[in-house]
């Protein structure tokens, strides 16, 4: 007896492409509209899409990940022309090539999704929360949604667009709005999205969040096992979504496996505008592929690249050890982290006993070697800098994070619990 194509378990690269396969389709939908339901142009060159989102906009790449330059560079000039803010660019998973000329046009590594599915199928149990209310978005809800500015993954366009898509007649079988009320108050939202993908329908669920008040009370996975349930009656075989490092615990208890993991840059909206020289795009494509600095670029050692590394902890990224060696030797901006990263321990400890350099805010977050320390999950350093009087409560510059703020928000516990021995007292209470 012969199997059917349902009956056919996609492989896991089959399941991570339906996965990015429906956050490209749910990004490209999104963005046709405008706040108020209008449709707008979406570009597209080759396989790249772009399309503005709110205030801002999103470039999605081709999967499996391949670099065109052209139309990378078409995409970003339309995106300026339509005067877009910052932008944010997606690929299905990390492709060296694509990070080395992205980071030389001014792009900043962004977050890692992480890919995740199950089987809509399987039987679906969700915590019990007493008073919770979970139900699909309807006309009169608008307003309170919008007011609810605290819920997190959600500006007022999102709420906008994917409200005027969950309830307008030629959209709600393809996407639907679920909220969570307590007490006659929105605490919690989530998307739930049918899309055909390489493997079958899927269901994507987007922007699942509960108000910070009433987190770790069970409502995100009623929320969850809500949106599965939608799935089920969409006709979707998987559901798939990126969770955070905050939110994998709770997809993972809600049956959802990881089946990789993709890649974002942030395009900041100022360097969209300007765009750097190719004198300093063609400096940071020589660190990363570690071609020899001529002595006529040498006196870059000291800039700050388009993407706001320094040359020092763009090589190191890279893992470029006889570039690190050349910009050592020219007197190149000190940077802790990146010797440490390459394994230089010795010269990182030395550089740790200038109070400068131990707490100095570098890079595109304006993070210090302790915020790096807890983004890498790396106990040693972490212990290393502390022992030398690293500062825990200097917050970065872009999400003024302080070092336990940063911990939490990564899920590292590990970081925590070195930081809360080091200061019984204090725990960043006001992270």
């Amino acid at each position: 007896m012969t199997s059917s194509p349902t009956d056919i378990q996609p492989s896991i690269t089959q399941k991570q492409s339906a996965a990015y396969a429906s956050q490209r389709r749910w990004i490209e939908r999104a963005g046709a509209l405008d706040a108020s339901g209008l449709h707008r142009a979406i570009h597209e060159a080759g396989d790249v899409i772009a399309v503005r989102t709110g205030l801002t906009g999103a470039i999605m790449l081709p999967d499996p990940p391949a670099l065109d330059g052209p139309a990378l560079l078409d995409a970003i000039a339309w995106l300026r022309h339509n005067g877009s803010g910052d932008v944010l660019i997606w690929s299905g998973s990390h492709d060296l090539k694509l990070d080395r000329w992205l980071s030389a046009q001014g792009a900043r590594l962004g977050f890692e999704p992480l890919w995740m599915c199950r089987d809509v199928r399987l039987p679906i149990i969700p915590p019990s929360v007493a008073d919770l209310t979970v139900r699909p978005v309807t006309g009169d809800d608008l307003s309170r949604l919008v007011r609810e500015t605290a819920i997190p993954y959600a500006t007022a366009w999102q709420i906008r667009a994917t409200h005027h898509l969950a309830t307008a007649s030629d959209h709600q079988r393809e996407v639907r709005v679920l909220i969570a009320e307590l007490d006659d108050r929105i605490v919690g939202r989530a998307v739930v999205h049918h899309a055909d993908g390489p493997i079958g329908p899927t269901a994507g669920i987007y922007d699942l969040a509960v108000h910070p008040g009433h987190q770790r009370r069970g409502i995100g996975g009623q929320l969850t096992g809500a949106a599965l349930r939608i799935g089920q009656e969409m006709g979707a075989r998987l559901a798939t979504l990126n969770s955070t490092p905050q939110g994998e615990k709770l997809y993972r208890a809600a049956g959802f496996e990881p089946i990789g993991r993709g890649q974002t840059w942030l395009l900041p909206e100022q360097t969209l505008r300007r765009q750097p020289s190719h004198e300093a795009t063609r400096f940071a494509m020589m660190l990363s592929g570690g071609e020899t600095i001529p002595a006529s670029m040498s006196r870059h050692a000291r800039i700050i690249l388009p993407n706001g590394e320094t040359p020092l902890a763009h090589a190191a990224r890279f893992r470029q050890f006889e570039i690190v060696r050349q910009l050592l030797a020219t007197g190149t901006t000190p940077d802790i982290a990146a010797l440490w990263q390459l394994g230089l321990h010795d010269a990182a400890r030395e550089m740790m006993e200038d109070p400068k350099a131990l707490n100095a805010r570098r890079g595109p977050e304006g993070t210090t070697p302790l915020h790096l320390a807890i983004q890498w999950h790396d106990e040693r350093l972490l212990t290393a800098l502390l022992a030398a009087g690293a500062n825990p409560h200097i917050r970065d510059k872009s999400h003024g994070g302080d070092a336990w703020g940063w911990a939490r928000a990564l899920g590292n516990d590990a970081a925590l619990r070195v930081l809360n021995e080091r200061f019984p007292d204090e725990r960043g209470q006001n992270s």
